[in-house]
């Protein structure tokens, strides 16, 4: 068993501005899989405390780099460079 992480926390402070950039990217956005309307209101609904949106904020996150990676082959992970 593993240990938790507190993602929620994460996506509302430390890497609110990783999560934005990537999200709303226009590469990620283009990609035809989510709308930009649908993705902004999980990130302001999660950003005001409305909804915990970090399961699937970090789905949406983890698809984004996965094709980035795999698909895109480019190692661009935004200003945080990981």
């Amino acid at each position: 068993m593993g240990f938790g992480v507190p993602i929620s926390r994460w996506f509302t402070k430390d890497l609110k501005a990783y999560l934005f950039e990537t999200l709303m990217d226009e590469r990620a956005l283009n990609r035809g899989f989510f709308r930009k309307e649908g993705v902004q209101r999980l990130l302001d609904e999660h950003i005001a405390l409305k909804y915990d949106h970090s399961a699937r904020l970090w789905a949406l996150l983890t698809l984004e780099l996965w094709f980035r990676i795999f698909i895109d082959r480019k190692g661009d992970f935004g200003s945080y460079g990981a």
